[in-house]
Formats: structure tokens, C-alpha cells, sequence
């Protein structure tokens, strides 16, 4: 069986922003993200 590959917690933070995931706040190493949403107007 293959060995699941380990990321980094900085590379996930990076995969994420690149799925409009904003930092919302930090204390230590530990960090909040929130998802923004672009409303369009028709």
C-alpha cells in the first residue's frame, strides 16, 4: 500500500488562497481562513 504524501501547513495554506480563501485572523500557528463568495450583479 501506498504511503499518503504530508503537506506542509504552509502549502495547504497556499492551496487554499488559490481557492479564494482569505486569512482572516492568526495567533501562533494557528490560522483562520474564510471562503469569499463573488456576487455578481446582473
Amino acid at each position: 500500500m501506498s504511503k499518503l504524501k504530508s503537506f506542509s501547513g504552509e502549502k495547504i495554506i497556499k492551496i487554499f488562497l488559490e481557492f479564494n480563501f482569505k486569512i482572516v485572523n492568526q495567533k501562533g500557528s494557528h490560522v483562520k481562513l474564510r471562503r469569499i463568495f463573488n456576487k455578481e450583479i446582473k
